[in-house]
C-alpha cells in the first residue's frame, strides 16, 4: 500500500491502536504489564509486531495496517525537504 493513498489520520491511528492493544492484552500480550501503553513509534512498532506474531489472521492484518501507517509517518517526518 503506497503512502500517498493511505488515509488514516493521527486520531484514527491512536483510536485503532488503543482498541487493538486493549483487545489483545489477555491473549497475545499476556506478558505485558496491564497498565503499559506504548507512546513512541518504536514502542508501538514493537507491540504491533508482537501482536502479528501471536495473533490470528484478522489481528495480523489490523496490526499490519497500523504498521504501514507508522512507516508512512516515519518516512514523511524523516524525508529531506526539496
Amino acid at each position: 500500500m503506497a503512502c500517498d493513498t493511505f488515509e488514516v489520520t493521527e486520531a484514527e491511528f491512536k483510536e485503532r491502536f488503543l482498541a487493538l492493544l486493549k483487545a489483545q492484552r489477555e491473549t497475545t500480550l499476556w506478558y505485558v504489564k496491564p497498565d503499559y501503553v506504548p507512546v513512541t513509534d518504536d514502542e508501538q512498532r514493537l507491540v504491533l509486531v508482537a501482536i502479528q506474531w501471536r495473533g490470528d489472521l484478522a489481528t495480523f492484518k489490523e496490526a499490519g495496517v497500523l504498521l504501514t501507517w507508522l512507516s508512512c509517518r516515519s518516512t514523511e517526518t524523516t524525508a529531506a525537504p526539496r
